[in-house]
């Protein structure tokens, strides 16, 4: 059933010690590798940022001096220095490839190894575990949820340092370039710093959403799946295909927008906000069904039928929501005993 709007999310609790977890996890089997990658980020880094710097000299002593002078140009200083300036994108071009070959073997082999201490851990749970878990949802932990840690091994904790030795080394050159624009230049990532923090905040909710939804589906569809016969014997396919597609939609709308699916009393507002803007009082989703139960009854619908449209199990309940009046109820007298 979907959570209604407005309800809060479960927020992973202590997220600094569970990152701090992970990497000790990873340097028990992979320190020499990390530290090795730690090295090789902190050389292109540094190697790319004296690249930049090197420009301002390159322009400085090289170009503006070669474009003034009126004699014979002389190549050779400017050559050296294009030189020094490919060696050094060249050093951050291996670092950064050299770094990047590295944690592929590292987080494939800690995928590997957390995949089999997963392994061996559920074969020692209880049965009352599988019982009370769909099988999607545990093959999502071996296949989605390790796969999230494999990007993030792989992609965001390097990015991370890369980022935090690169701001460091860009301040520091911004400072020895010109003060003033270096304080204007750190307002405006302050700005730039607290949008991203919003949208993070924002966007975090709805991949949690995400991942929820597909381990519902999974789930599904894995209990489906091997239950086929209990289905057929049943008589429940048409349930089971509504009851998968209200998951799938689930699923879409997590995925494709960030909204949550309307509720009840989501619709209740639509529908009320319709009714003020129209000039039309107490608008509620009652008022139409009320409203098509009272015009198939005058367009000749059985009341029978008018009840399962509805969805009630008491027939009682329909005449609830049907109008009749006594002049139809005339009209259809006589036409009645006429035939």
């Amino acid at each position: 059933m979907p959570r209604p709007m407005g309800r809060p999310q479960n927020k992973v609790k202590y997220p600094g010690k569970l990152l701090m977890r992970l990497i000790n996890y990873i340097f028990r089997d992979y320190k020499i590798h990390c530290i090795a990658v730690f090295i090789l980020i902190f050389v292109g880094v540094i190697a790319n940022v004296q690249g930049t710097m090197f420009t301002r000299d390159l322009i400085d002593k090289y170009i503006t001096p070669f474009l003034l002078s009126d004699g014979t140009p002389n190549f050779s200083p400017l050559a050296h220095a294009i030189e020094r300036v490919a060696v050094f994108y060249g050093i951050g071009i291996v670092a950064t490839y050299a770094y990047n070959r590295i944690m592929i073997n590292v987080t494939q082999g800690m995928m590997m190894n957390m995949r089999n201490e997963l392994f061996e851990h559920m074969e020692k749970l209880p049965i009352k575990y599988f019982d009370t878990h769909a099988h999607g949802d545990i093959m999502s932990i071996y296949t989605n949820d390790i796969d999230t840690l494999r990007q993030m091994v792989s992609q965001s904790i390097p990015q991370i340092i890369n980022s935090g030795f690169t701001i460091i080394s860009v301040f520091v050159s911004m400072l020895i370039l010109n003060i003033p624009l270096t304080v204007v230049t750190m307002i405006m990532v302050a700005i730039m710093i607290f949008g991203t923090k919003k949208a993070a905040g924002q966007s975090g909710k709805y991949f949690l959403e995400q991942q929820k939804n597909l381990g519902k589906v999974n789930g599904y569809i894995e209990e489906m799946m091997n239950g086929q016969k209990v289905v057929k014997v049943f008589c429940h396919e048409e349930e089971s295909k509504a009851e998968f597609k209200e998951l799938n939609e689930a699923l879409f709308v997590s995925s494709r927008k960030p909204y949550q699916r309307l509720t009840k009393a989501g619709i209740q507002n639509i529908f009320r906000n319709i009714g003020k803007k129209s000039g039309v009082e107490k608008v509620h989703p009652h008022r139409f069904r009320r409203t098509a139960a009272t015009d198939l009854l005058r367009a000749g619908m059985p009341l029978e039928e008018v009840k399962e449209y509805l969805g009630h199990e008491k027939i009682d309940t329909t005449m609830i929501y049907c109008t009749v009046n006594q002049d139809n109820i005339k009209n259809s007298h006589q036409r009645y005993m006429s035939a």
